[in-house]
């Protein structure tokens, strides 16, 4: 059996995240002075609002990208997965409905177009892109790619390999 938990650990999706906030606090920033220079009294009693809302939506895009939880569970009844609120109910994945899997390199924004919760629905593929360089791709037998990266790959191939050990693609 296989379990764990993962959260985004994303140097660069920090960077970008803390930049951006910066940005848009100074774009206020301006318009608060300019109102201060002009005198208009009305502009600044709407200000304060408006500030208070972009933080507190800066508040809630750091907690959904940084603090959500992917837990991933390997046994004998299948892989089940959880990552709320994205996917709010446990999902489980049958092995009889896996045709293939494959242990391989990611290619981020040609894959599956980034880090965190990625889904195309055109080219049927979900990714849980949180950690690492690799990912374990789920070939389905409805034709849906399903991929997620591990905090202990070794671990993860293991529990796959025994799980289901003939529908490697190496």
């Amino acid at each position: 059996m296989y379990k764990e938990e993962q959260k985004l650990n994303s140097k660069l999706i920090a960077v970008v995240l803390v930049a951006s906030a910066l940005v848009v606090l100074a774009g206020i920033s301006i318009m608060f002075w300019q109102g201060v220079s002009l005198g208009n009294d009305e502009l600044l009693k709407m200000m304060f609002p408006i500030i208070a809302l972009v933080i507190i939506v800066m508040i809630l895009v750091y907690f959904l990208i940084f603090k959500t939880t992917l837990e991933i569970t390997i046994d004998a009844n299948g892989i089940t997965y959880r990552y709320f609120p994205f996917v709010p109910r446990t999902k489980t994945i049958t092995y009889e409905t896996i045709n293939s899997w494959q242990q391989r390199r990611i290619k981020n924004m040609f894959d599956y177009g980034g880090y965190g919760y990625q889904k195309d629905i055109f080219q049927k593929k979900t990714g849980f892109i949180l950690q690492g360089k690799e990912i374990f791709e789920l070939r389905l037998s409805n034709g849906h790619k399903i991929a997620f990266t591990a905090a202990d790959k070794t671990m993860m191939l293991e529990a796959l390999k025994k799980y289901l050990p003939n529908k490697q693609i190496k």
